[in-house]
């Protein structure tokens, strides 16, 4: 299966530095999805179930203990079961 898309990871993180919000966007719709530690499980357009895989790079403590996540690379994209691809090398940076 070809997905086409353009994708951005937003998030934020616990005080373990899990990641609790992503939303990857294809084109111009955001899918949201639940993320512990490292992985996840969100909806594609089709709705097909797709596996992203990231690794955080940079985080800061803030100021009411939790974690910011500064900056992120996707490791792996997942749909039904199949890679799609090896390794993005992209960098998520949050601004």
């Amino acid at each position: 299966m070809d997905i086409k898309f353009k994708y951005a990871i937003i998030f934020s993180a616990s005080d373990e530095a899990d990641v609790h919000d992503a939303a990857i966007y294809f084109d111009k719709i955001g899918y949201n999805s639940h993320l512990d530690s490292h992985n996840g499980i969100l909806v594609a357009p089709d709705k097909t179930p797709v596996e992203i895989v990231i690794e955080f790079q940079k985080y800061m403590e803030t100021k009411d203990k939790t974690h910011e996540i500064l900056s992120a690379r996707l490791i792996r994209f997942y749909d039904e079961g199949d890679l799609l691809n090896a390794k993005l090398d992209y960098t998520i940076n949050n601004s």
